[in-house]
Parts: C-alpha cells; sequence; structure tokens
C-alpha cells in the first residue's frame, strides 16, 4: 500500500513538472524575458530529477528503500543546485576575484548530478566518458606535446 501511495505521489509530482515546464518554456519563447544561463539552470533544475524518479537505482544486494531514499537525496541536490545557480548567476556575471566556496561546492554537486543522470538515461560508457573529459580538463597543463593545453582548476 505505501509502495502504491509513493508512486501515486511520483507521478503527481512527474505530471506537474511536465506540464510547469512545458508552460514556462511556452512562456520563455513568447516573451524570452530572462537570461540563457537562468533558462538552462531552470530546465536541468526540473527535469534531471523527474529522471532520478523515473529510472532507480538497482543495485545488487542493497535494500531498496536506502536506494529509494538515494534517489530522492539525489533529486533534492539537483533542485538546490540548480535554483543555487539561478539566485546568484545575474551577481556572479559582475563580479571579479576569487570564487566562493558554496559556488565551487554547488557546481561539483551538480556536475556528479549531471553524469549521474548521464549513467542511468546514456548507459556507462558516456558518464565515464565524460568524466574523462573531466579529468583532461584538469590536468592537462601536465600533458605532454598537443595533448597539452593551459589547463582548469575546480575554482
Amino acid at each position: 500500500m505505501k509502495d502504491l501511495n509513493r508512486r501515486n505521489i511520483e507521478t503527481f509530482y512527474l505530471k506537474s513538472v511536465y506540464i510547469a515546464t512545458s508552460l514556462i518554456y511556452l512562456y520563455f519563447a513568447a516573451f524570452g524575458v530572462t537570461s540563457d544561463m537562468t533558462q538552462r539552470a531552470l530546465l536541468i533544475s526540473l527535469v534531471c530529477p523527474t529522471v532520478l524518479l523515473t529510472k532507480h537505482l538497482e543495485v545488487k544486494n542493497e535494500e531498496k528503500k536506502v536506494l529509494i531514499i538515494l534517489d530522492y537525496l539525489l533529486a533534492l541536490a539537483f533542485i538546490i543546485a540548480g535554483f543555487y545557480i539561478i539566485m546568484v548567476f545575474p551577481a556572479r556575471t559582475l563580479k571579479i576575484g576569487v570564487t566562493p566556496v558554496t559556488d565551487t561546492v554547488m557546481a561539483t554537486i551538480m556536475v556528479i548530478c549531471v553524469l549521474e543522470v548521464t549513467r542511468r538515461t546514456s548507459g556507462k560508457f558516456m558518464a565515464i566518458l565524460a568524466g574523462i573529459f573531466i579529468v583532461y580538463a584538469l590536468v592537462g597543463r601536465y600533458m605532454p606535446g598537443i595533448f597539452g593545453h593551459r589547463g582548469e582548476t575546480w575554482k
């Protein structure tokens, strides 16, 4: 009975999010009142948690309740990180200097969540490939020859 009630709540949430997202982007298409970054962050904050709720994590010999709670926590982390981006992006475009630690933490959460959603929807290969390119961006300054580049930092 509890599983049926949870599924009804998830179904209602999913339908509500899909309808709201459609209406929001129809509004943006007609009036275009926000920045591109705000629209992207809103899209990823609304749609990607639905992947976590529809394609549940399945691991052998694990209790199902723990995995469902983990899915809910990842979805909540996605929503929080996405709305954080929406809230601070206008201020960050005008700021010069050291990146706040909160920005780095939220970006890390978003990258981890996007890699997990990629793994669930496109398979392990795409998530591993994306991870390899992230590592390449971070260690590129240490690479020899034509593979070397200026490199990036996580901050």
